[in-house]
């Protein structure tokens, strides 16, 4: 028979407290799962602000032998990643190499304005992802500690 096991977590603080009991490869696994989970939001909501091009009837191509970026291809190449960084999973939301004229948009150029899409969605998402992040980790560590404690009897 096994006893039910009930853990408490309530804050940022008692998450990281609670994690610090497990060793540390469960607790990046628990991480990176939260990671993942809390990150689509800002990903979708940069998705969403991200301009996309209005194609003209001619084509969206330049001169021969130049790269043509369809309409739509910064939108589609942001991507979630959570990468391990000194130690810590960490989430990464971007644009794919190929859709390098990201920056441009984000950060403007000498001849073209700003016109920033994922800094507005990380300030308008960041809560929601924080509280995102802390209900899945805390269902990691709950499903982890019963785990742990089954393997334990």
């Amino acid at each position: 028979m096994m006893a039910d096991v009930e853990i408490k977590i309530t804050g940022l603080a008692e998450l990281d407290r609670a994690l610090e009991r497990f060793p540390l490869e469960l607790q990046r696994k628990e991480l990176a799962g939260a990671w993942r989970k809390a990150g689509k939001i800002m990903a979708e909501d940069a998705k969403d602000r991200a301009p996309v091009r209005v194609a003209t009837h001619e084509g969206f191509g330049k001169a021969s032998g130049e790269h043509i970026r369809a309409p739509g291809f910064l939108k589609a190449s942001i991507r979630l990643t959570v990468r391990t960084i000194n130690g810590i999973p960490t989430a990464l939301i971007g644009w794919s190499r190929a859709a390098f004229y990201g920056a441009f948009q984000e950060f403007g150029t000498s001849r073209q304005a700003a016109k920033p899409f994922m800094r507005p969605a990380f300030d308008s998402t960041a809560p929601a992802v924080i509280r995102e992040f802390a209900f899945h980790l805390r269902l990691g560590i709950e499903r982890t500690a019963k785990k742990l404690y089954a393997k334990g009897k």
